[in-house]
């Protein structure tokens, strides 16, 4: 059986949550990111794994010295926009103008190419990811193969394992394509959404562990967290529902730890799955 588990963080605040208008909440928000990424990095690092990180540049820009830190770690640092704006919310030379300079702030930051991407709340759509392409990209992962819903995401069609995307449909493959599409896991057989997160948080850890350990039988899986879950940081603030937070800190970490431990899974990077053979392409990351 495959064991290989990509675990990815989506580097963002508390406050980008789609659960919730923080303008309607309050009108200066604070931030945790230094502490809430202290909280995860210390938890790899114990872990003994790596992992991809898909960071804001608007919070790169702030906090330089963190976006150093993580690739220091090990980890891979890939790009999650600039803004927490979904690319389906963006016409296509806007969002062309902000994920150039997105990349740009995250390259010259480490001093090398960032070949991946993340659209916020996982809008993602065939044109954007040809404007990735464009621009030097080389996978995304936002496709999110299950079952649509409406206002969220879903592919219900999609494959559930890295593919590469047709250019035209996002549920088709172009094994001719120079461009890999790296899905969030999902329970293979009704497609229904496991990845981590707030299911992971709200459904608990044994359903995404019962999620991974399926789709394990067909390929690697993707998971994902985002800082703010594994900390223990929160926010003094009302209004915000009860579900956003329930259950971070020590129970997502530990659930961290159950999966990689129990199921003797080893966790990679996405650019190092991409490098392996079975994936290599005429032209390699």
């Amino acid at each position: 059986m495959n064991r290989t588990l990509m675990i990815t963080v989506d580097v963002e605040e508390w406050y980008h949550s789609m659960w919730f208008d923080i303008n309607k909440v309050t009108d200066n928000p604070p931030s945790f990111c230094e502490k809430d990424l202290d909280s995860i990095l210390g938890l790899f690092k114990g872990l003994k794994i790596v992992a991809t990180f898909f960071v804001l540049a608007e919070i790169a820009e702030k906090f330089p010295e963190l976006v150093e830190r993580v690739a220091e770690d090990g980890h891979e640092v890939a790009c999650h926009g600039y803004s927490h704006d979904s690319a389906n919310n963006l016409g296509e030379q806007e969002f062309r103008k902000q994920m150039k300079k997105a990349k740009g702030v995250i390259e010259r930051i480490l001093g090398r190419n960032t070949l991946g991407y993340r659209a916020p709340n996982y809008g993602i759509s065939a044109k954007a990811i040809n404007v990735l392409e464009e621009l030097g990209f080389r996978y995304d992962s936002s496709v999110v193969p299950c079952l649509r819903i409406p206002g969220w995401y879903g592919f219900p069609r999609a494959p559930v394992t890295p593919y590469r995307p047709s250019k035209e449909d996002l549920s088709k493959e172009d094994s001719n394509r120079n461009f890999w599409e790296v899905p969030m896991a999902v329970l293979p057989t009704i497609r229904l959404p496991g990845g981590g997160g707030w299911f992971l948080r709200n459904f608990g850890s044994p359903w995404t562990k019962a999620v991974v350990k399926m789709l394990l039988k067909k390929g690697p899986v993707t998971i994902y967290v985002h800082p703010w879950e594994v900390s223990d940081c929160h926010p003094n603030v009302k209004g915000i529902p009860f579900h956003v937070f329930r259950r971070t800190g020590k129970y997502v970490r530990d659930a961290i730890r159950d999966l990689v431990k129990d199921l003797q899974i080893e966790a990679t990077t996405i650019k190092d799955l991409l490098e392996n053979e079975r994936y290599k392409e005429p032209r390699k990351l």
